[in-house]
């Protein structure tokens, strides 16, 4: 063995695994089978505009705003209202609204979950 270089001990298997789960956060879509449920709990008694976009659908979008811009996250919101995923997608501004100053509070599954 050369040196310097020693015997890697991850267990790859959890390895794997971990990498599979983390994959599959990414593209929870959840939001999409509790969207009206969702968004008749939020409106129950609120006064004047009512929302139209899950609360859970905008954390989804703030988790990739990591990486796709305002305009990207419409684009996947429009591509799944096309596929009937959802039943409306949220513009740009709506997305800016929402998800501009939010710090969401996730908590990531481990490879039990």
């Amino acid at each position: 063995m050369p040196k310097g270089k020693g015997k890697d001990k991850r267990n790859w298997k959890e390895y794997n695994e971990q990498l599979v789960v983390r994959g599959m956060f990414y593209l929870e879509l959840e939001f999409v089978k509790n969207w009206n449920k969702e968004l008749e709990e939020m409106n129950k008694g609120k006064r004047g505009g009512q929302y139209k976009y899950p609360e859970s659908f905008i954390k989804w979008e703030c988790i990739w705003k990591q990486w796709i811009d305002y305009r990207g996250l419409e684009g996947i919101a429009r591509g799944f209202a096309e596929l009937g995923l959802i039943p409306t997608y949220n513009d740009y501004t709506t997305i800016w609204y929402r998800v501009h100053n939010m710090i969401p509070e996730i908590k990531l599954p481990d490879e039990k979950e």
